[in-house]
């Protein structure tokens, strides 16, 4: 499956960031509105719609595992797309890897149009979730 990562600096506390990344319905809503809509649920669970080349599908999202105050572990599943990330609270940073699978898509335009387009934006999101824990702490 492909794979995106980010590494994002923070003055954050670590117990800011862990409030918004244990929270999967919190940090779910640092995703962009381009690719995902209706996001409701709680800390362990969450359902959304995604964007696949198809138009939009029903994902439930749901924590998978973590190591408290460390890491967190968490997959997300709908009709044509799978997500699976792991985020690590670091000295000085938040740092995360996504592996994901979205059906239908060539092979060469994932390669060229869909990694770099999930890599921008799940940085995004990271970076949004970081300045939000700075601006609680």
């Amino acid at each position: 499956m492909p794979e995106v990562s980010a590494h994002v600096p923070t003055s954050a506390p670590a117990a800011a960031l862990w409030a918004l990344v244990r929270d999967l319905a919190a940090r779910s809503a640092f995703l962009p509105a381009e690719g995902f809509r209706d996001i409701s649920g709680d800390r362990d669970r969450v359902t959304m719609e995604a964007r696949v080349p198809r138009g939009w599908t029903r994902v439930e999202g749901r924590i998978t595992g973590e190591t408290p105050e460390v890491e967190v572990r968490d997959e997300a599943v709908g009709d044509g797309i799978m997500l699976s990330s792991i985020i690590r609270i670091e000295p000085g940073a938040l740092s995360a890897t996504v592996e994901y699978r979205i059906d239908g898509v060539p092979r060469i335009v994932e390669r060229t149009v869909m990694r770099p387009l999930v890599q921008r934006n799940f940085e995004s999101a990271m970076e949004r979730l970081v300045a939000e824990a700075e601006r609680g702490a």
